[in-house]
């Protein structure tokens, strides 16, 4: 018989810090970067709200530890589409 395969909770995944990151600098005013983004309209897509939904997204976007999530369009929202994962050297560029 096989071992049945354990479900990891989404926050011991290796990409939860960047998902609470980003939900609360768009969403928690009392965030230290919340005028960065929320404070300027930047908001998180309604699919990634859905954190199983985000985690399918960073798993197939190809998510590795020591990434951070990065927008492509600085003024866009963060969704499938604007977002990519970068080294925090790269998105210091």
């Amino acid at each position: 018989m096989a071992k049945e395969q354990r479900l990891i909770p989404a926050y011991k995944q290796p990409w939860h810090g960047s998902y609470k990151s980003m939900m609360d600098r768009c969403y928690r005013e009392t965030a230290a970067n919340f005028d960065m983004y929320g404070g300027r309209g930047i908001a998180v897509c309604e699919e990634w709200h859905n954190i199983e939904a985000f985690g399918a997204w960073a798993k197939e976007s190809g998510f590795q530890k020591g990434l951070t999530i990065e927008r492509k369009d600085v003024n866009g929202n963060y969704c499938p589409d604007n977002c990519t994962w970068a080294t925090p050297k790269q998105q210091a560029n």
